[in-house]
C-alpha cells in the first residue's frame, strides 16, 4: 500500500502544479499519561471521488514520512472512489495505523472492508472510533472528516441532510451532522477537536451541534484545495509542542500559507473554541428577535443589506454571519441591532482561539467569521429551475407544484441545535430580499473556485 500511495502521490504532485482565552486562575496540570497511552491519536475518517483519491493518496504520504510516535499515534479508515476499485492495492473500504516513524514508513494491522460499507452510517463511524481507542489508547482523539463538503443544505439525500463524505461507491451517499453526532455519542468518545477537512463546514448551523461532542472545532467557511490539509505537519506540531492550542495554531498557519501560495486566493482556516458557545448563540436570538420585530418598518433597509452581505461561495446559500449581521445594524442604524452585532463579535473573538487568511482576503481587509444560511421565504431556488419550499414543495420558477422534496423545513433546519438555540429560521421565512447579487470574493478572482469543482474538497 505504501508504494501505491507514493505512485499515486507523484500523479498528484504534477497535476497539482498545471492547476494551480484567558484567565486569572492557576492552569489546571495536565495528567501525565498512562503507561502506553499517547498523548493524541488522530482519526482519519473520509473516502476519495474524482481527483481527491489523487490528494487523499497524498495526504496518507505525508503522514507515512512524517510517522507516529509514542506521543502522536494515527488510524486511518478510508475508501477510494469507484474508478480505482480495481486496483488490489487500493479496493474495498481500508482500516490501519500508522507506523512510528522508527519503523520502514508503512502501516500496521490493515484490514480490508467491504467497499459497500457505508460510511455514513452512524454504527461504522463509531466503530471505527471504538476501534482506534482500543489499538491506539490516548488522552486526546481527534476525528478527521476528509472528502467533500457541503455546508448545510436541504437538497441532499432526504430527509436527512447530508454535509460531508460523499461516497461516489454508493451513489454520492454522504455524512449527515445528525449522524456524525450520533455516531461519535455511540462510540462513548469526547473528541478533544473534530476537523472538517472538507469545504465549507465551517457554519452555525453545523458547529452549534459539535459542543455535544467535541472541545474545538477546526475548518473552514470558504471552499478549501482539493489537496487539503498537512497531516504531517499535523503530527509534527502535536508532537514538538507542549499546548494543544499553539500546535493547532502552527498546523494552520503553515496550512493556509501552503494554500495562499500554492494554491488558491480565497481560503480561511480556524480553530474554534466550543466552550464559549452559548454566548454567540444568546446574541444571535438576541438580534434575530429584533430582526423579526422591526422587519415591517425597516424592510427596504434590511433588504438592502441582504443583497449586499459576503457570499462564501458563487450560488450558494452561505453568508458571512458577523458580516450580515453588521449590514442589517448599519443599513437600518437600529441601535438594538448594533449592540447585539457588538455582543455577537466579542463572543466569536473568544470562541476564535486562531483564524488565518490567505493573502488576497487579508489584503482586502475583510474580516471572515462563519458561515450561516440565507434565503428568501422559505425556499432554496436551485440554479433557474426549482424552488424547494419550507412546507416540502417543489415549485417551478414560475411556482406551479412538481412534487415534494422529500421533508421539511421544520424537520431538518428546524431540528438543528442552532435554529433551536437562535430561531433563525423566523427570519429565513421572513426575508422577502432573494440574495442574488452578493459579493463574492472569488467570483471574479478564481475561476477554478466552485462547489462541484473536481480540486475542491
Amino acid at each position: 500500500m505504501k508504494k501505491i500511495f507514493y505512485f499515486v502521490s507523484c500523479m498528484m504532485l504534477s497535476m497539482a502544479l498545471s492547476l494551480t482565552s484567558c484567565n486569572d486562575d492557576d492552569p489546571v496540570p495536565t495528567p501525565e499519561p498512562e503507561l502506553g497511552m499517547a498523548e493524541y491519536t488522530l482519526m482519519l475518517y473520509g473516502c476519495g471521488g474524482g481527483n481527491l483519491d489523487l490528494a487523499m493518496a497524498s495526504n496518507l504520504d505525508q503522514a507515512l514520512l512524517a510517522g507516529t510516535n509514542d506521543k502522536v499515534k494515527m488510524t486511518c479508515q478510508v475508501k477510494f472512489s469507484a474508478d480505482f476499485q480495481n486496483d488490489p492495492d487500493l479496493k474495498g473500504t481500508r482500516r490501519f495505523i500508522l507506523e512510528d516513524k522508527n519503523k520502514d514508513g508503512d502501516v500496521d494491522e490493515e484490514t480490508v472492508l467491504d467497499v459497500s460499507l457505508p460510511l455514513y452510517d452512524p454504527a461504522n463511524l463509531a466503530e471505527f472510533i471504538q476501534w482506534s481507542k482500543e489499538r491506539c489508547p490516548a488522552q486526546n482523539y481527534i476525528l478527521i472528516l476528509w472528502n467533500h463538503g457541503g455546508g448545510w443544505s436541504p437538497i441532499d439525500d432526504q430527509p436527512k441532510t447530508k454535509g460531508v463524505i460523499y461516497d461516489d461507491n454508493l451513489n454520492q451517499v454522504g455524512l449527515s451532522l445528525d449522524d456524525l453526532i450520533t455516531g461519535v455519542k455511540q462510540s462513548d468518545t469526547h473528541l478533544k477537536m473534530l476537523y472538517y477537512d472538507a469545504c465549507l463546514m465551517g457554519m452555525l448551523e453545523n458547529y452549534s451541534s459539535l459542543t455535544e461532542i467535541a472541545d474545538y472545532a477546526m475548518g473552514s467557511a470558504h471552499s478549501i484545495p482539493g489537496v487539503g490539509g498537512n497531516y504531517a505537519s499535523l503530527i509534527e506540531n502535536l508532537t514538538e509542542q507542549d499546548e494543544f492550542e499553539p500546535a493547532i495554531k502552527q498546523y494552520i498557519h503553515e496550512v493556509v500559507s501552503l494554500w495562499g501560495t500554492t494554491y488558491y486566493n480565497a481560503v480561511d482556516l480556524a480553530l474554534a473554541n466550543l466552550s464559549s458557545w452559548p454566548k454567540l448563540m444568546d446574541a444571535i436570538k438576541l438580534f434575530t428577535d429584533e430582526l423579526v420585530n422591526t422587519y415591517e418598518e425597516d424592510q427596504d433597509k434590511y433588504d438592502a443589506a441582504t443583497n449586499a452581505c459576503y457570499r462564501f461561495q458563487p450560488g450558494a446559500y452561505f453568508f458571512d454571519a458577523i458580516d450580515y449581521m453588521r449590514k442589517l445594524a448599519f443599513y437600518s442604524m437600529n441601535p438594538n441591532l448594533i449592540s447585539y452585532t457588538a455582543q455577537a463579535q466579542r463572543a466569536l473573538d473568544d470562541i476564535f482561539v486562531y483564524q488565518e487568511l490567505t493573502g488576497a482576503l487579508a489584503s482586502e481587509g475583510l474580516s471572515i467569521s462563519l458561515g450561516v444560511t440565507l434565503i428568501e421565504n422559505g425556499r432554496w431556488v436551485m440554479g433557474d429551475k426549482l424552488k424547494l419550499n419550507w412546507d416540502g414543495s417543489v415549485t417551478d420558477m414560475n411556482d406551479q407544484n412538481i412534487g415534494s422534496w422529500g421533508s421539511t423545513g421544520d424537520k431538518t433546519y428546524g431540528n438543528l441545535a442552532f435554529d433551536k438555540a437562535t430561531g433563525w429560521s423566523r427570519w429565513l421565512k421572513m426575508n422577502q430580499q432573494l440574495p442574488t447579487d452578493n459579493p463574492c470574493f472569488g467570483s471574479d478572482h478564481d475561476e477554478d473556485e466552485g462547489e462541484d469543482d473536481n480540486i475542491d474538497e
